[in-house]
């Protein structure tokens, strides 16, 4: 019974619930690729850091 009302709903109905579909995939792929890029700035900018304090305590010594 259900499937035949669902069959029955009107094109804009379809075209509704496929635009936020859309809209919900595209801002989670934004968001996905922020957060990995903020990673890897963040591991870029502590092994540069690690390099930078090794080889401070090496001229140093």
């Amino acid at each position: 019974m259900s499937t035949v009302v669902f069959q029955n709903l009107p094109l804009n109905i379809y075209m509704v619930i496929f635009g936020t579909g859309v809209f919900v995939f595209v801002l989670s792929l934004i968001f996905c690729c922020y957060f990995i890029s903020k990673l890897r700035h963040q591991a870029q900018r502590e092994r540069f850091g690690y390099k930078a304090v090794s080889h401070i305590t090496t001229t140093q010594r």
